[in-house]
């Protein structure tokens, strides 16, 4: 029997943009149902956390004023106990967030996570992108001013 080669049409993208076995495997474990509620419940876990932290981080951020400086392994393994009530952790966390990247607009990422979280877990939200794009554009534009 002969083969017969598919033509490609209009409908079909050119043999190089065609997406491979690897690459669909790869985003195949984005959509795994698992994958999706882990990140999902690590999204609400992180966005609560980050509350707490970046709460705490405005209180005390004086007194933690020494490990603002450090990195994260050097603050690990200082014997000091830190003031803000996530640990040192939640320093490490608020010193990205608030003190080295956005400042206070960091508070919209609050927002955001579980956002993020509940559309993981399929929950219809209206005007989601939207809502999403102009927090993100909020957040970086306050921060640069």
């Amino acid at each position: 029997m002969s083969e017969v080669k598919k033509k490609r049409g209009p409908g079909r993208p050119p043999k190089e943009l065609e997406i491979t076995d690897s690459k669909k495997k790869y985003f195949k474990f984005f959509q795994d149902e698992k994958f999706r509620f882990l990140f999902g419940i690590f999204l609400l876990f992180f966005s609560v956390y980050s509350l707490i932290a970046f709460i705490s981080f405005l209180f005390t951020w004086q007194d933690d004023g020494y490990m603002l400086d450090m990195g994260f392994f050097k603050m690990l393994s200082q014997a000091g106990k830190p003031a803000n009530s996530m640990g040192k952790l939640g320093v490490f966390i608020s010193k990205l967030f608030i003190y080295r990247w956005f400042g206070i607009p960091a508070f919209g990422f609050v927002i955001i996570f579980p956002l993020w979280a509940l559309k993981l877990f399929k929950v219809k939200l209206r005007k989601f992108n939207s809502f999403i794009a102009k927090t993100l554009f909020i957040i970086i534009w306050t921060s640069l001013c």
